[in-house]
């Protein structure tokens, strides 16, 4: 069984697909949100909940996202069935926070400025001073993910933190 697992680079490769697409897709809505809060961290949030979304919607329909479909995985429940809406619901909400909580709490500690300088014609935009915290958050998160890899590595059926909570499994298709 081990054989049919997937491995940890396909694995990445397919959550690192998914987050592009996702962050393509909120770019014009990131836009849309800005002029209604300055937030950096309400909008992170918001892109957590649209993963969420996004993640569930495509488990429960078909058992693959789009990056899973392009380097052939499909997530199944632990006993070879299909994912169920409360499996995939589970799945996501742990997958996507261990990487959005951390994004979220970095863009609570370092506001961007929200206005756009026009080149020759205004003064140069002053950055905000940046919290002396942010690179311990930095650090912590970068360990937080070699963590998760490590226990996928490590786990005998190949299963990520999230789907040993869900009881899924993601498998190799032929």
């Amino acid at each position: 069984m081990r054989d049919e697992m997937a491995g940890i680079g396909r694995r990445c490769t397919a959550v690192l697909i998914d987050f592009v697409m996702l962050k393509l897709a909120m770019w014009p809505l990131g836009l849309a949100i800005r002029e209604l809060t300055p937030s950096a961290a309400a909008l992170s949030l918001l892109q957590f909940v649209i993963a969420v979304i996004y993640s569930t919607v495509f488990l429960t329909e078909r058992g693959q996202t789009p990056g899973k479909i392009m380097v052939s995985l499909r997530a199944l429940s632990s006993d070879g069935g299909t994912l169920n809406q409360r499996q995939t619901l589970v799945r996501s909400v742990v997958k996507w926070g261990c990487i959005f909580v951390p994004i979220t709490a970095m863009n609570a500690l370092l506001p961007l400025p929200m206005s756009v300088q026009r080149i020759g014609t205004e003064p140069p935009i002053v950055l905000p001073e940046v919290s002396p915290l942010l690179p311990v958050l930095v650090f912590l998160s970068s360990c937080l993910w070699f963590v998760l890899i490590v226990l996928t590595r490590r786990h005998k059926n190949g299963q990520a933190p999230h789907d040993r909570v869900a009881g899924t499994v993601v498998m190799r298709l032929p």
